[in-house]
């Protein structure tokens, strides 16, 4: 029924009005274990670069920067 009280979700955007109470949910929240999204475009990039040239190693490198365990960086030398 809609007059029923549901429980807040979740929101991963901060609404456009002003916060009035502290700790009235208004912060959004962010994923802190989540890879950057330039390392999302790293990782993609080594898959299917791998995938292309048919290096496994390249393509499960990919894979590692998607998972986080790796950083780019440490890896960019293909």
């Amino acid at each position: 029924m809609p007059s029923e009280v549901t429980q807040p979700t979740r929101s991963d955007s901060t609404p456009q009005q002003a916060s009035t109470q502290p700790g009235d949910g208004a912060r959004a929240h962010n994923e802190e274990d989540k890879v950057p999204w330039k390392d999302e475009v790293i990782g993609y990039a080594k898959v299917t670069r791998g995938k292309l040239l048919g290096k496994k190693d390249t393509v499960e490198m990919g894979h590692q920067i998607l998972e986080g365990e790796v950083k780019p960086k440490e890896t960019h030398k293909d």
